[in-house]
């Protein structure tokens, strides 16, 4: 034995003394590399480690944890040596220190037996020369060993002895140890005590290190301290401590051990800090600790039996009704309906506790038990019952009613969700709560003493009810209904009777209801406020949202005005034109060959067919003031034939009705006596014309201005607008031209043709022998999508306006505008729909105003809207970054909290005036780059940066990129004006970045000779260095300095400036882009419900259709048509029955077949007896409604006819759509 041990420690000796050799051969090649400082030192780190691993390798150490001691002492010592010739550039050097030294410092702390003193005394040695060596190049990272090596153990000192035995040695002394190991050699001791199972040693060590000054925020020794003592089992002392420290530093503290793969410890402190809660009944970071202790909890137990062992636990301990909701939630999270029979006991034991707390949290149990058991119809009933015993209110009245007088359901046994025992005991719990016994009363005894409760508001439901039940009575026939009368019902009648009538004489006579009696028509303003959440406000929220939709749209049709003002004086001074020509009369040759054509403005106002209606109304009126009051619109849909058309024009033209037919027929003249029917033909509009300028010319002799001649030319022309040109028949179009052509010597028509795709348009529908019967000209209006983006400038790129949507609000309006219609109109719409949307269900919108009536707003906020901006996710990220003093005040002053609100609201207002002149800067100088990486509209940039950081985006840094390779002459030119637009901004931020672009402007135009750069050294010839003869080493490095050469070439002025510029840029971009999520009370300005808008805007009418008839209750809410999922009532309507029929057959439908099952159907609805012989007859009324149904399913694309089969119908869909 003896024998073996000597050989072992022989090899032992030998293979440190080669790992001794192949160190220094290692540190001699590195001092003879020719390779580069970095490169020779990255090598060689490489190269050491792989020695050290590979030597290493040869012991384990929990079997010989000496000879690695050895091993890491010879590296140690090697590394040190040869820390001279390593470069400090390479980040690898420090990197394998620090390692070395950890892993020497975990395997001394793992020493299972004290180390003989030879190889202590060599280890000693060999440190503190290594650290010597190490401190004379400024390095200290083995100051944890050398602390080591300065005692004769790794666990003999003094003061750690008598701290680890609960000895207190003098604080001093304290002080000082903890002071020369070090914040990380102390946390590996107590990580290594834990390890060994010596948590009563590792608690001990973690609280002086908890309760040094120095350490505080270095390392987490209170978190280690408090999982100490988790697993001590001390809860007295655990408690004791957790009391002290803030739920947020603890949860701080479960996310690090969570972090940190210590579940198990993150479990132990999570429940330490709930329980404390629980018992406190405190909800403060209740729900956050919950959370976490469920998904915890969930890792380590397997079963959904233990986790809710668990939560029973738990719910012992609560003292608030609130942390057993926070319970049953997290059960319904992680076991779903497995935990239900717990989250009903949670629920009676909460009712049991809530006569401490208030009403608000009685009702929510009543509410969680309905959503628990939402098809106990009987437990339903006494949830509801119960909540409003609790609150009587003539909500919960209502609610109460229509469960009572919906049909008792009974449940099977087998059926039940919970077992029929914790159900009683539930129902229990609630009787428990009321103040009488409800359970053999009818409704009339119950709403009696329900109303009892209600006060002078149970009066005013009564007296409604007695309307109502006497609005019933007298409607039905007595003679056919016997009605009971009792006292109670008699006295109602006679009440309401005298109520109605001001005298009883009155009463015995038929009599009109008074005005003042009759039913007031609802007002907007009422439906408005009907459904809105607070009614305390909702006026004001009207009147606000009323105000401001006024003034976005009086701006947006004024601007609309303004765009096609352009066009529509070009349209007036043409037809200005050609009617002085036609009434000159000259007799030149072009002159008589104009005056055979028609004057012809062809329109052309894009695809946005919506908006042309606008666009011809105020073409029209502006005809009519200022050139002809002869001025007719038609459309294609009133004009299918050409004596449709003629009809058209001369009724709008001649204000009387005009017969199609040659002969006029007595029977249909027209009810207005004084007009005549004319005959339907030019030659009627021709004497009328006549008749109409020659009265207007003799009352013109007799007086200068009248009003019937005023502003009218002696011959005013006859204007038809075609409106949608490319709808009408060519046709009918080609032959009312014709006829026109014929009189235009007699009547001066003139005609605008309203297009919307192209004026070839023209040429395709008429022929040339037509055409040239025209004199066209061409009027281009504006594009849809330039008029969107000036509307969007003026209304929501403006900090004039401050209701907002959101990016994706705006996202849902510009995709509805760009691939459906191109119709700004119904941009418009979309938007008042929005602003509605966002008073209507946002009761802190009443803040959504101009600035000082906001503020006014703000100072008169009540307590319920405090605490919804107190809710407010902006609000409550704005309080967390506050101090901790601020940030009480913020949760419990209402007053503070209005002057907070009066602060936000300016920051905000400021936010907007700033951020909307950036937007236009960057967009200035973006939107003319190639391939447009940022947009080429602005809109697409807003929204960019109302979804996140805009300088984040890739696209964004291409911008930057493709800037900075702009010519000085563009440059300049996009930074002018930038400086233009920031004159324009009104806060302090941008009048100083205004001063600061305008100095960067002047520096542009001041002539400079080149400026170097921060290396400003005279360069050689790039070749210089490439004609000496040299080796490979010498070349290499040649081409690294011409590399670096050309990176650090000379810069121009305007280089140097130029990225000045664009770092402005990117600052004020970065300041003041940021998103509106960023800024505290966003909500108050910004609508943000996209799904809503979409729904409204962009319905599925095919969906609509196919609920309707699958499912008529969906819509017409009768009770009689409430039907399980896929069958239909056989009370539906005769369509719902026939779509159903037509879905349980194939390809072709037997119409024969279809009918004898729609009757059988009907028949059972009508309650014949199936055994009759009537039953499922088909007779005369049966056959038109069938008949009537299967034409309303044609009319939808639901079938068609066929010829494939007689009788037949054909299937168009298929799967119930």
């Amino acid at each position: 034995m003896a024998e073996g041990e000597t050989e072992k420690e022989y090899a032992t000796r030998k293979a440190i003394e080669r790992l001794r050799e192949r160190f220094q051969e290692l540190t001699t090649t590195l001092k003879e590399s020719p390779e580069s400082p970095s490169d020779a030192s990255l090598r060689f780190c490489q190269e050491f480690c792989q020695i050290l691993v590979e030597h290493a390798g040869r012991w384990k150490a929990e079997e010989e944890p000496l000879p690695l001691l050895e091993v890491y002492t010879v590296a140690i010592l090697s590394y040190a040596k040869a820390i001279t010739c390593l470069s400090s550039e390479c980040e690898n050097v420090p990197l394998v220190l620090e390692n070395l030294g950890l892993s020497c410092v975990e395997l001394l702390l793992s020493l299972p037996e004290s180390v003989p003193g030879a190889l202590w005394e060599e280890f000693q040695s060999c440190v503190k020369s290594a650290h010597s060596l190490l401190q004379k190049h400024g390095n200290t990272q083995l100051h944890m060993l050398s602390a080591m090596a300065q005692e004769p153990g790794v666990w003999t000192n003094t003061t750690l002895s008598s701290i680890l035995s609960n000895e207190m040695p003098e604080i001093d002394r304290v002080h000082e140890f903890l002071q020369m190991e070090g914040p990380t050699l102390l946390s590996m001791r107590i990580k290594h005590l834990i390890k060994q199972n010596r948590a009563e040693k590792a608690a001990v060590l973690a609280k002086m290190c908890s309760e040094y000054p120095e350490y505080e925020g270095k390392g987490n020794f209170k978190q280690t301290y408090l999982v100490c003592l988790c697993m001590t089992k001390t809860q007295e002392q655990l408690m004791q401590e957790i009391m002290q420290v803030d739920c947020k530093d603890g949860l701080e503290m479960i996310c690090n051990l969570e972090s940190d793969g210590d579940e198990k410890g993150a479990l132990c402190l999570c429940s330490a800090f709930l329980e404390r809660q629980l018992l406190q009944g405190d909800v403060y970071c209740a729900w956050e600790l919950t959370l976490f202790w469920s998904k915890l909890l969930m890792r380590s137990e397997s079963s959904a039996d233990a986790f809710l062992g668990q939560c029973r636990k738990l719910v012992l301990l609560s003292r608030s009704v609130c942390h057993i909701l926070f319970l049953i939630k997290v059960i319904q999270s992680e076991v779903g309906e497995v935990g239900l029979p717990v989250c009903i006991e949670m629920c009676i034991q909460a009712l049991q506790m809530a006569s401490s707390d208030n009403t608000d949290s009685r009702t929510t149990i009543c509410k969680t038990i309905s959503c628990l058991l939402p098809t106990d119809f009987e437990v339903k009933r006494a949830c509801q019952l119960t909540e409003f015993l609790f609150q009587p209110t003539v909500d919960s009245y209502y609610a109460v009613e229509a469960l009572y007088n919906e049909p008792d359901e009974k449940l099977e046994d087998e059926n039940l969700p919970v077992p029929n025992s914790l159900r009683c005991e539930l129902l229990l719990a609630l009787k428990t709560q009321w103040p009488f016994d409800p359970e053999f009363w009818d409704w009339r005894t119950l709403k009696r003493n329900c109303l009892a409760l209600m006060g002078e508001e149970g009066s005013i439901v009564s007296s409604i009810d007695t309307l109502n039940d006497a609005d019933e009575g007298l409607e039905d026939d007595a003679a056919e209904k016997e009605i009971d009368f009792n006292e109670e019902s008699i006295y109602g009648i006679v009440t309401v009777l005298l109520e109605m009538t001001s005298s009883v004489s009155k009463g015995c006579f038929v009599f009109k209801p008074s005005a003042k009696k009759r039913r007031k028509t609802p007002t907007v303003e009422d439906y408005f406020t009907r459904g809105c959440e607070d009614t305390e406000n909702s006026k004001l929220r009207f009147r606000n949202c009323q105000t401001l939709w006024e003034k976005m749209n009086a701006d947006t049709e004024l601007l609309q005005d303004e765009l096609n003002r352009k066009i529509l004086d070009s349209l007036l001074a043409f037809i200005r034109k050609s009617v002085s020509t036609f009434q000159r009369g000259t007799d030149d040759w072009v002159s008589r060959m104009r005056a055979h054509e028609i004057p012809t403005a062809a329109l052309v106002l894009g695809v946005n067919v919506p908006d042309h209606d606008m666009t011809f109304q105020c073409l029209s009126d502006q005809l009519q003031q200022s050139v002809t009051p002869f001025v007719v619109s038609v459309q294609a849909t009133e004009c299918a034939a050409l004596n449709h058309m003629l009809q058209r024009v001369l009724e709008r033209l001649m204000g009387t009705s005009v017969s199609v037919d040659n002969e006029e027929e007595p029977e249909q003249c027209s009810t207005n006596v004084n007009q005549k029917r004319v005959h339907c033909s030019l030659i009627t509009l021709c004497n009328w014309y006549k008749t109409v300028t020659k009265k207007a010319a003799s009352s013109t002799a007799r007086k200068k201005r009248t009003s019937v001649g005023k502003d009218m030319q002696q011959h005013p022309p006859i204007v038809v607008i075609f409106k949608d040109l490319e709808a009408f028949n060519p046709k009918v179009l080609q032959d009312f031209i014709l006829i026109c052509s014929r009189y235009v010597e007699q009547l001066p028509l003139m005609f605008v043709f309203g297009i919307a795709t192209s004026p070839s348009t023209i040429q395709h529908m008429l022929p040339h022998s037509v055409s040239s019967l025209l004199g066209i000209e061409l009027f281009q209006s504006l594009s849809c999508t330039q008029h969107l983006a000036s509307v969007i400038d003026k209304v929501i790129l403006t900090s004039q306006f401050p209701f907002k949507p959101n990016g994706k609000v705006l996202q849902v309006l510009v995709s509805i505008f760009l691939y459906h219609d191109f119709s700004v109109r119904n941009f418009i719409k979309g938007l008042q729909l929005a602003l509605l949307e966002h008073f209507h269900s946002q009761p802190l919108s009443v803040l959504c105003c101009k600035k000082e009536a906001a503020l006014v707003h703000a100072t008169e906020l009540s307590h319920r809207d405090v605490e919804r901006l107190q809710q407010l996710p902006s609000f409550m990220r704005y309080v967390e970054e506050q101090g901790p003093q601020e940030q009480v005040e913020l949760l419990t002053s209402v007053d503070h909290v209005k002057e907070v609100c009066q602060k936000l609201l300016k920051d905000l207002c400021k936010y907007h005036k700033n951020y909307y002149t950036t937007l236009r800067c960057l967009h200035i100088l973006t939107a003319s780059l190639p391939k447009y990486p940022l947009g080429k509209q602005i809109r697409e940039l807003h929204i960019s940066c109302l979804e996140k950081n805009v300088w984040e985006n890739d696209e964004y840094a291409c911008a930057m990129q493709l800037l900075r390779m702009m010519a000085k002459d563009e440059l300049t030119s996009a930074l002018q004006k930038c400086a233009e637009i920031l004159k324009s901004g009104k806060t302090k931020k941008m009048r100083a970045a205004l001063l600061q672009l305008d100095n960067l402007l002047s520096k542009f135009d001041q002539p400079g000779d080149l400026v170097e750069n921060a290396a400003g050294e005279d360069l050689t010839s790039p070749g210089e260095g490439l004609q000496k003869k040299t080796d490979l080493f010498q070349l290499q490095k040649t081409l690294l300095e011409m590399k670096k050469s050309r990176r650090t070439k000379k810069m121009s002025q305007f280089e140097i400036l130029r990225d000045q510029a664009l770092e402005f840029i990117d600052s004020l971009v970065r300041s003041h882009l940021a998103p509106p999520e960023s800024q505290p009370l966003y909500e108050v300005c910004y609508y943000s419900s996209s799904a809503v808008l979409r729904r409204h805007l962009n319905a599925t009418p095919r969906t609509s259709i196919q609920t309707a008839l699958s499912n008529p209750y969906h819509y017409l809410k009768n009770e009689d048509l409430r039907a399980e999922d896929g069958t239909v009532s056989n009370a539906a309507p005769d369509i719902c029955i026939v779509y159903k029929l037509h879905l349980e057959c194939g390809r072709l439908i037997n119409l024969y077949d279809w009918l004898e099952a729609y009757a059988t159907v009907v028949s059972a609805a009508e309650g014949k007896d199936p055994d009759s012989v009537d039953f499922g007859k088909v007779d005369e009324l049966k056959h038109a409604r069938f008949i009537q149904a299967v034409s309303e399913l044609e009319f939808l694309g639901f079938i068609k006819s066929t010829k494939q089969k007689t009788d037949h119908v054909s299937r168009l869909t298929w799967g119930g759509c």
